[in-house]
């Protein structure tokens, strides 16, 4: 099989090569688009919460607002679990005579 080309023709056409040049202002135009998108409020928010003092706030106010609703959660069934003790005692005394015993006489 034979070459089209020879090594000489290939490195020959290398010769009126000039270098690739960038339209005017190309520069400019990146510039102010990297700018106006910095400008825009969407990347303004997400710059503040991507700074460290905001997400630890965050986070430490995700923990108080657990342990607050945990505290009141275990007091809440303090408070539960003595209320149906109460419950149980008035009823035990307003019922005296207890239907299931059989030795009492109604």
């Amino acid at each position: 099989m034979k070459a089209k080309f020879t090594t000489e023709e290939i490195m020959n056409s290398l010769d009126g090569i000039q270098r690739a040049e960038p339209t005017p202002f190309l520069y400019t135009r990146i510039h102010a688009r990297l700018h106006r998108n910095e400008d825009s409020t969407v990347f303004a928010i997400f710059r503040y919460i991507t700074k460290p003092s905001f997400v630890m706030a965050v986070v430490m106010l995700i923990i108080l607002v657990n342990g607050f609703i945990m505290y009141n959660r275990i007091e809440m069934q303090q408070n539960q679990e003595d209320m149906s003790q109460t419950i149980a005692a008035e009823y035990g005394r307003q019922n005296a005579i207890n239907p299931y015993e059989l030795n009492e006489a109604p």
